[in-house]
């Protein structure tokens, strides 16, 4: 009975990240083009504000899934800037908040396991 409802729920979330940019209000970073954020890497405090954009939208989403979502709670800042650097080169016209939901998908994607050490 869980399952039914938990693909359901994963259905409807990526439906809604797939939603027409018009159909959404982004502020901010991540309003504007990749070529932004790629321009802004050489520079350091537009590329720390695009980095403390990229959190917040992150943190947004966590609330907005309510109590437990923990997206990014080991967060490794870093492997998510570079993500959406890799996502912004190859993709200069798109809004930079494609990139970043991008990114919410490949964290949301199951892990494989890890090798104890």
């Amino acid at each position: 009975m869980k399952k039914p409802l938990a693909i359901a729920i994963l259905a409807a979330t990526i439906a809604s990240l797939a939603a027409p940019a018009a159909a959404q209000s982004v502020y901010g970073s991540g309003g504007g083009p990749c070529s932004n954020w790629t321009a802004n890497l050489k520079k350091r405090w537009p590329h720390l504000a695009d980095t403390d954009w990229l959190m917040g939208y992150i943190s947004g989403v966590n609330t907005g899934r309510g109590p437990g979502s923990r997206m990014m709670a080991n967060a490794n800042v870093e492997a998510a800037t570079g993500f959406v650097a890799q996502f912004c080169a190859a993709n200069p016209q798109r809004p930079i908040f494609e990139a970043a939901d991008a990114l919410i998908v490949e964290l949301q994607a199951p892990q494989p396991p890890q090798m104890p050490r």
